[in-house]
């Protein structure tokens, strides 16, 4: 969490220093980086805060209809879209017509954006990512596709492991908590659904997820 911080300071400092000379474009560009970089510190503060009261139990789970799949998705996405873009990242989604489940909205929510987050972190430069949502077995199963680094195979019995924390840089350098992926498989679980993943090193990997 450090560095989101510390590189939005480091913006802000940059502007209020030579204010006066700083175009209007270049203000706008350097609050775009801190809006980017603050949202980034605060989803990785959600990740903490969540995983910390599932070690405890204390996590709230209110299940209620959600109907506008499409739109939670697309704000999952929006929140990705800044270094998405940086990267030349095309995002497609696909969504079942009429779809709809129940489930902790807030949970999923977390779900999506770290898989999504990871999506864009592991893709290199001109890469893209394909989030589909389509009925089964009477539940709803999501999957987030990319074609970037993959895993390795020796590295897969670590993702889901919380004894393990297993984490790697992105292709821009990007650094993560581990927690992520810990999280999203506690929250899905916690639906009597399943996470699992298909991934080859160098070709990209796709998480899938149900909530029933």
């Amino acid at each position: 969490m450090r560095n989101p911080i510390s590189g939005s300071l480091q913006l802000l400092d940059l502007t209020l220093t030579d204010f006066a000379s700083t175009s209007a474009d270049d203000v706008h560009s350097y609050l775009s980086m801190m809006k980017h970089e603050l949202s980034n510190a605060n989803d990785l503060l959600e990740d903490l805060l969540g995983w910390a009261k599932a070690q405890f139990n204390s996590v709230s789970f209110t299940p209620t209809e959600i109907a506008d799949i499409r739109g939670l998705i697309g704000k999952c996405v929006q929140n990705v879209m800044p270094m998405a873009e940086k990267k030349g990242i095309v995002i497609t989604q696909s969504v079942d017509e009429d779809l709809r489940l129940t489930a902790d909205k807030g949970m999923l929510e977390t779900v999506l954006r770290n898989l999504i987050s990871n999506a864009v972190k592991f893709s290199n430069q001109g890469g893209y990512i394909d989030i589909k949502a389509v009925a089964e077995n009477d539940g709803v199963k999501f999957s987030v596709a990319d074609n970037g680094l993959g895993i390795p195979k020796d590295k897969m019995p670590q993702l889901f492991d919380k004894t393990s924390n297993y984490t790697t840089y992105g292709t821009a350098g990007e650094k993560g908590t581990g927690l992520g992926l810990n999280l999203c498989y506690d929250f899905v679980l916690k639906h009597g659904g399943q996470l699992w993943v298909h991934s080859e090193s160098g070709k990209g990997s796709t998480f899938f997820f149900t909530i029933p």
